[in-house]
């Protein structure tokens, strides 16, 4: 009974030509329906070009990691602005770069919030062995854009930062050793 129900409804379907025609028509008014209905999501990517070595670890030939695993300076970069990302103080001076600035919350938890959501529209990958891609994702193109430049600005200036204050190490142990 049940297969010759099914022989005569693929009967019935493949002898009208315009039957044939009706997952076509589906799939496309649900295509289109899709296409405008869903909200647009802008994404921006950019680069950072990451030099071999710290300048400490140049004058002393030690190496910055003690594991004994070989990792780029792509990989290490990356490792640390993922790190970053994850504290408060790096996420709200990107978000302060932005022009989310004026809508960040004074309520504590509302803040929270949107630093959480600002964390997770922006992601970092090591792009071969010395450069790493900082990547959004947002609404609006001008702040994915903003998001992107102001992560990457933040980092270069947390890295200068540090490099001053290594350097300043450096410089007062060799003075010491004089």
């Amino acid at each position: 009974m049940t297969r010759s129900f099914v022989l005569r409804l693929f009967e019935s379907y493949f002898r009208h030509r315009w039957l044939n025609m009706a997952p076509v028509a589906l799939m496309l008014v649900a295509s289109i329906t899709y296409i405008f209905v869903q909200p647009r999501e802008y994404q921006t990517q950019g680069l950072i070009y990451v030099p071999g070595q710290s300048y400490l670890a140049a004058l002393t030939a030690v190496r910055a990691d003690s594991t004994g695993w070989y990792v780029s300076p792509a990989e290490g970069t990356a490792n640390q602005l993922n790190e970053l990302l994850r504290t408060e103080t790096f996420i709200q001076s990107v978000i302060a770069m932005t022009d989310l600035e004026p809508t960040v919350p004074s309520d504590p938890q509302a803040l929270k919030e949107l630093t959480q959501e600002i964390r997770e529209l922006i992601w970092v990958v090591p792009q071969g062995d010395s450069q790493v891609l900082v990547g959004t994702q947002y609404k609006q193109p001008v702040i994915a854009y903003q998001l992107a430049t102001a992560t990457i600005e933040n980092y270069t200036q947390w890295r200068i930062e540090a490099e001053l204050t290594q350097s300043g190490v450096a410089r007062e142990f060799f003075g010491d050793l004089s």
